[in-house]
């Protein structure tokens, strides 16, 4: 069998692979959104109630269904990080379809680029890059939802703060602010509602909300919370001070960005630049094509230069990144 063959069936497979996955998760939001309108459906009145059974309401809802397969991943060390990233992007998969996904993306991004261009190098670096693109996506999607709850967390103090003083309690108040407020600040705060309504503690729930968000804002509201409701005090008055606070974190956080603007730039550039000049030679010139492409001494420095360049990349972005 030829090494092609090979691929190709690699490939199909792959492809297969996808189409299952998005098969399974328009399916399973097919069977939510049925099970979410059944609600509200006309049933037929029972005497008998119907058995309840236990209810865990601050489960994960992105934990895997398989007791097995929840065994067995519970055991290895990159699974709660990678839990915790799905759980603050708000992507409602679990662990090992989330892999499973991008196990299936890097053997077909590899067997297109094998087939496409012969090469086994290219091969493995376009596998190495599909296999973490759907990380990159996750962590921006996180970040992007993070930032715009932060923006978002200072009015909602300040709501919080006025329904306080006109007699509210503070579960009253979440609730009455979460009306006000867009997303994704309206569906966390409805959830801290329900959880409460279910029996869970408003600290507990506060400490739900910091696990869904890499905030320092967030822990100093579930901080503020927490402390408040253990030795006591004016809460209206915490609450106010942490609004100002949260204010002027947003105006530092706005100046930082604001200063390392060039520096971020800079890095992208530098990024993008010998991408453009090496393709640029290679169309142009055939002999940079036949040193570049085919000789094993050009390679290897177009591997180092591609390696080297989003080192320095991602060694710039730290750099331009500032600690508030």
């Amino acid at each position: 069998m030829s090494l092609e063959l090979i691929v190709a069936i690699l490939v199909f497979c792959a492809a297969l692979g996808d189409a299952f996955v998005i098969v399974s998760l328009v399916s399973r939001q097919s069977v939510r959104l049925q099970a979410r309108l059944s609600k509200y459906s006309p049933r037929p009145s029972s005497s008998a109630p119907t058995p309840v059974d236990r209810v865990d309401i601050l489960r994960n809802p992105f934990r895997t269904t398989s007791p097995f397969l929840a065994r067995t991943f519970g055991r290895l060390r990159f699974v709660p990080p990678v839990r915790a990233d799905l759980v603050r992007a708000n992507v409602c998969i679990g662990v090992g379809r989330y892999l499973l996904i991008r196990l299936l993306m890097m053997a077909l991004v590899a067997g297109v680029v094998r087939i496409a261009f012969g090469s086994p190098l290219y091969a493995v670096g376009a596998a190495l890059v599909a296999f973490m693109m759907p990380r990159i996506f996750i962590k921006k999607k996180a970040s992007r939802r993070a930032t715009a709850f932060e923006n978002l967390l200072a009015e909602m103090l300040d709501l919080l703060v006025g329904s306080l003083r006109a007699g509210q309690g503070l579960v009253q108040a979440i609730e009455s602010a979460s009306n006000e407020q867009p997303e994704p600040m309206r569906s966390e705060l409805r959830r801290i509602v329900g959880q409460v309504n279910m029996g869970v503690g408003i600290n507990d729930a506060m400490e739900s909300l910091t696990t869904r968000f890499d905030s320092r804002d967030v822990d100093l509201l579930a901080a503020a919370i927490a402390i408040n409701r253990e030795t006591g005090g004016n809460l209206t008055e915490v609450l106010e001070r942490l609004a100002k606070t949260v204010r002027q974190r947003r105006e530092i956080r706005a100046e930082a960005r604001s200063l390392t603007a060039a520096p971020r730039a800079t890095g992208y550039i530098l990024l993008v630049l010998p991408f453009i000049i090496s393709g640029y030679s290679v169309a142009i010139s055939p002999i940079y094509r036949e040193q570049l492409l085919h000789a094993p001494l050009g390679r290897i420095m177009l591997i180092g230069a591609i390696v080297w360049s989003f080192t320095g990349f991602f060694i710039s972005q730290k750099l331009a990144k500032a600690e508030y």
